[in-house]
C-alpha cells in the first residue's frame, strides 16, 4: 500500500468521569434539605446550614425599619447567621425556631464584627457550593439510583422529617433542587404511564396488523435510542461544566426586563461576594422571572404533554384499522369496542403490576 493510501483513524477518548460519588453533595442536599458546615468559638461548637430561598425572604421581616444603613446592614447579618445555625452544642435548633430566634441573634451578635464577617464568608462559600448542585439535578433525576430513591419517597413530602431524619426540617420548606427533583420526577411518571399505555395499544394491534405495527415499532425505537443520546450528552456536558467549575448554560436563552423596560439577555448568574448580594441572588427565584431550573422543567413537562397527545391520537387509530375478520387467532369475530374494552383490561393490569411490585419492594 502506498503513502497516498494509507488511511489515519484518530478516535476521541470518552469522557472521564468520577465514580457514582458525584451525586453524594446533591444526593445529601435533596434528601437533608441543605449542606452543613462546622466552626467553634471559645467553647461554642456551631454546626451550620445552608439557607433556602424561602428563608432568605423571611430574613426580610427581620431588617429594621426605622436605621441607618450601618445599622440595617449589621442587623440583617447577625439574622442571617442566626438562621444558618443547624446545631449549637450538639442541641438541633431548627425546632421551634421562631421561638429561639432571638435569642440566637442577640448570642450572634455579642460576637466581634471580624468574626462575624469571617463566618458570612464561610457560608458564602457553603451556599455557593449547594448553588452549583442545580444543574446536576436534570441528570440525576433519570440516573437509576435517582429513580430508586424516587420510588422510595414518592408519596411522601420530601422537606418532611420522615425522609431527612431530622427534626424541624419540614418548617423550612423545599429548596430549589428538591422542588426540581420531585418535578421532574413527577414528569418523568406521566411519560413511563403514557408509554405503558402506547405498549398496551400496540401490543392488542400487533395481533392484527403486525406490519403496521412494526413500522410503528420501529419509529419508537428510533425515538428512544435518540432520547437515550440526548441525555447521555447532556450528562458529559453537565458532570464536565460541574467539576471544572465552569458556567452552564440553560438550552433555552433567559431574558429579563431591565429597568427602562427593554428586553436583555441572562448570560451568566454572578456569584455572590457579600451577604446582601447573597440575598438578591437567592431571592430573585421570588420574582416573575424564569430561572434556568424553570426553563429545564417547563421544558421536560412540554415534552411529555406533547408526547402524551401524539398516543393519544395514535392509540384510537390502531385500534380502529382492526380488522377482526382478518384474525388468525379464532374464529370468533371481536369488535372493536371490544378490543378496546381488552387495552383497558391489560392497562389496569399493567398498573395493578406496578402497584405489586411497589409493595414487594417496599
Amino acid at each position: 500500500m502506498s503513502e497516498s493510501q494509507k488511511v489515519y483513524i484518530s478516535v476521541p477518548k470518552p469522557p472521564v468521569f468520577p465514580d457514582d460519588g458525584v451525586w453524594d453533595d446533591l444526593e445529601f442536599y435533596i434528601f437533608t434539605g441543605f449542606l452543613t458546615g462546622r466552626a467553634s468559638w471559645q467553647g461554642w461548637a456551631f454546626v451550620f446550614k445552608t439557607l433556602n430561598h424561602l428563608e432568605i425572604r423571611n430574613l426580610d421581616f427581620f431588617r429594621p425599619t426605622a436605621a441607618s444603613t450601618t445599622e440595617e446592614k449589621s442587623a440583617f447579618r447577625t439574622s442571617f447567621i442566626a438562621h444558618s445555625i443547624f446545631m449549637l452544642n450538639g442541641q438541633n435548633m431548627l425546632p421551634d425556631r421562631d421561638r429561639t430566634i432571638r435569642q440566637l441573634i442577640k448570642l450572634i451578635a455579642k460576637l466581634p464584627v471580624n468574626i462575624q464577617d469571617k463566618i458570612v464568608e464561610e457560608l458564602t462559600a457553603l451556599n455557593n457550593r449547594a448553588h452549583r448542585l442545580y444543574p446536576l439535578v436534570e441528570v440525576y433525576t433519570h440516573e437509576t439510583r435517582g429513580r430508586w430513591r424516587w420510588a422510595q419517597i414518592r408519596d411522601l413530602n420530601i422537606a418532611s422529617a420522615t425522609i431527612t431524619g431530622i427534626s424541624g426540617t419540614q418548617d423550612l420548606g423545599m429548596n430549589h433542587c428538591q422542588a426540581s427533583y420531585v418535578a421532574l420526577s413527577r414528569i418523568a411518571d406521566m411519560a413511563e404511564e403514557a408509554e405503558r399505555d402506547w405498549s398496551n395499544a400496540k401490543f392488542i394491534g400487533s395481533c392484527f396488523i403486525g406490519k403496521q405495527i412494526k413500522s410503528i415499532d420501529d419509529k419508537d425505537q428510533a425515538r428512544h435510542a435518540k432520547e437515550k443520546e440526548d441525555r447521555r450528552a447532556r450528562k458529559e456536558q453537565v458532570l464536565s461544566a460541574y467539576l471544572n467549575r465552569s458556567f452552564v448554560a440553560p438550552d433555552t436563552k433567559e431574558y429579563i426586563t431591565l429597568p427602562d423596560g427593554t428586553n436583555a439577555e441572562v448570560v451568566q448568574r454572578y456569584k455572590a461576594n457579600t451577604v446582601e448580594e447573597l440575598a438578591e441572588q437567592l431571592s430573585k427565584a421570588l420574582s416573575n422571572e424564569k430561572d434556568a431550573h424553570d426553563l429545564i422543567i417547563e421544558r421536560e413537562m412540554l415534552k411529555a404533554q406533547e408526547r402524551s397527545r401524539e398516543i393519544a391520537n395514535q392509540t384510537p387509530k390502531v385500534l380502529n384499522t382492526i380488522d377482526p375478520s382478518r384474525s388468525q387467532l379464532g374464529s370468533r369475530v371481536i369488535s372493536s369496542d371490544e378490543m378496546k374494552a381488552r387495552h383497558e383490561r391489560l392497562k389496569a393490569l399493567a398498573i395493578n403490576q406496578d402497584v405489586l411490585v411497589d409493595q414487594n419492594q417496599t
